[in-house]
């Protein structure tokens, strides 16, 4: 096992490990940062997220749902998205993508 060091300055995306089918990655996101300018989506991947730090605004197809450390979602194939922190401090999630 290799323990992968994150850089300290991290912003958006961090991949961690990269597979033939799938990879994880770490999100960070200062506030007021979004992940993309729009909902954008994926029509070949699952994606799961768990948020360790801060808050989120989970936006789905228009909608927005806020949330908080420990809480864990899927967002399907092909369904629009993206990632916002409306928060006072950075947030700070774990993602697989397959």
């Amino acid at each position: 096992m290799n323990a992968i060091p994150l850089p300290r300055a991290l912003e958006g995306f961090f991949l961690l490990q990269q597979k033939p089918t799938a990879h994880s990655e770490i999100l960070r996101l200062e506030q007021g940062r979004a992940s993309s300018d729009r909902q954008e989506s994926d029509p070949e991947h699952v994606q799961s997220l768990l948020l360790i730090e801060g808050e989120l605004v989970l936006e789905v197809d228009g909608a927005g749902e806020t949330i908080r450390p420990g809480a864990s979602f899927t967002v399907p194939k092909g369904v629009k998205h993206r990632f916002v922190n409306r928060s006072d401090k950075a947030a700070v999630a774990f993602r697989v993508v397959a």
